[in-house]
């Protein structure tokens, strides 16, 4: 069997606010967890879980694209509000902000409005670590 995982700390990283020895660190915690979590499923419930990552990755630029990750930047939005105000669908923006706060990457608070959550801030181009680009 390939072992690749040496080849993880060859891979350039970004400019992170923490040494990127802690972020190595950090993601091979990560991906540790993440393996145990595979081992305890059948393989067929890994690997679903696996691909679903394509559909957030898509979800996270059709944010960005659209422009609603930059006008959640400011706080909590009604998706109806934000649709009129980006010239969206109404009830495209209701799903997409759904399936976004089922990734984590947006929250929806009581009333429905959406904000962009943690793993969703740097989506934004007005975060300091953008990766709207």
């Amino acid at each position: 069997m390939l072992d690749w995982s040496h080849r993880l700390a060859t891979v350039p990283l970004p400019p992170f606010p923490v040494p990127n020895a802690l972020v190595r660190a950090g993601l091979a915690l990560r991906g540790g967890v993440l393996g145990l979590a595979d081992r305890m499923l059948p393989a067929e419930a890994a690997l679903w879980d696996f691909t679903a990552g394509l559909q957030r990755t898509k979800l996270a630029g059709a944010l960005v694209n659209s422009g609603l990750a930059d006008a959640l930047a400011g706080g909590p939005r009604d998706a109806r509000e934000l649709a009129r105000e980006l010239g969206l669908s109404e009830e495209v923006t209701l799903r997409v902000l759904g399936a976004a706060a089922a990734s984590r990457l947006v929250r929806l608070d009581s009333q429905g409005r959406a904000r962009l959550a943690r793993l969703g801030a740097p989506l934004s181009r007005e975060h300091l670590r953008s990766i709207a680009s």
